[in-house]
Parts: structure tokens; C-alpha cells; sequence
């Protein structure tokens, strides 16, 4: 459970963070003139708009799983709050990330090939987060489960 606690608090410490950045993100864009920073790309002024939904469908997917981890350590691993948490997490991560590789895809065109390159990368890896997260709420299912079973035959 320490271990867990310790990902709690840099969960927290990372959306804290994430808060700030897109605060920061967001003054600069509509209040110092970064809107015309967008220009370049294929979807204009509206690409400010796109990754501000991409990042505030990541942070709630983040928080989801802050609030699973934190529901672990309150009523124990095997439980199904957490992971319905959990699968929500990975969904909206799963289901943002593919809509990142379309949009990158898509996008590609205005980009350099290194820059590129580690969009695609960065997308397989939240792609892969999001497939992980949804095994951990399958095997937190199970898990909860046998630990049923386990208690009827006791």
C-alpha cells in the first residue's frame, strides 16, 4: 500500500501540474497572441481548441485514476469502484489516443518527420497505458470475485 500512496501523491502532484500548464496554455493562446501560433496547421485556429479537448479528456482520464488508486487504498485491492474507475480511465485514454493518431495523421503533413515521429510515439505509449488500465480493472474484477468465492466457501 506504500507504493500505492506514493502514486496517489504523484498523481495528485502531476494534476496539480497539468492544472497550471493548461492555465498557462490557455492565457497565452487567448490573451497574448499564441492563437496565431496555429495558424500553420491544417486546422487553423482550431487546432487551440482540439488539443485543449484532447488534454481535458487526458487529465479527467488521469483523475479517474487517481481516484481508483486512492479507492484501493481505502477499501482494499478487490473492489468494483475502483475498477469501474479504472475502465473509465482506460477508455477515455484508449478512445482519445486513437483519435490523436487520426488527428495526427491527418496533421502530419505540416509537421517536421521528427516531430511526427514522437507524436506517433507518445500515442502508442498513452495507447498502451489506456489497454493496460483496462487489464488492471479486469483483473481487479476477477480478483473480487475469487475473493467472493473464496469468503462463500470459508
Amino acid at each position: 500500500m506504500e507504493k500505492l500512496s506514493l502514486l496517489r501523491w504523484v498523481l495528485l502532484i502531476v494534476l496539480g501540474i497539468w492544472i497550471m500548464g493548461l492555465v498557462a496554455q490557455f492565457t497565452y493562446t487567448l490573451f497574448y497572441g499564441g492563437l496565431a501560433d496555429y495558424e500553420l496547421f491544417r486546422f487553423g485556429s482550431s487546432t487551440f481548441v482540439i488539443s485543449l479537448f484532447f488534454s481535458l479528456v487526458l487529465f479527467t482520464a488521469v483523475f479517474f485514476a487517481y481516484q481508483a488508486i486512492k479507492e484501493i487504498i481505502k477499501s482494499g485491492y478487490y473492489n468494483s469502484i475502483s475498477a469501474k474507475k479504472f475502465k473509465t480511465s482506460g477508455v477515455l485514454i484508449v478512445g482519445t489516443q486513437l483519435i490523436s493518431i487520426l488527428f495526427q495523421f491527418i496533421n502530419s503533413s505540416t509537421k517536421t518527420l521528427d516531430n511526427t515521429i514522437s507524436f506517433w510515439i507518445m500515442d502508442a505509449l498513452f495507447l498502451l497505458i489506456g489497454i493496460g488500465l483496462l487489464s488492471i480493472s479486469d483483473l481487479l474484477k476477477e480478483g473480487k470475485m475469487l475473493k467472493e468465492e473464496n469468503d462463500l466457501m470459508i
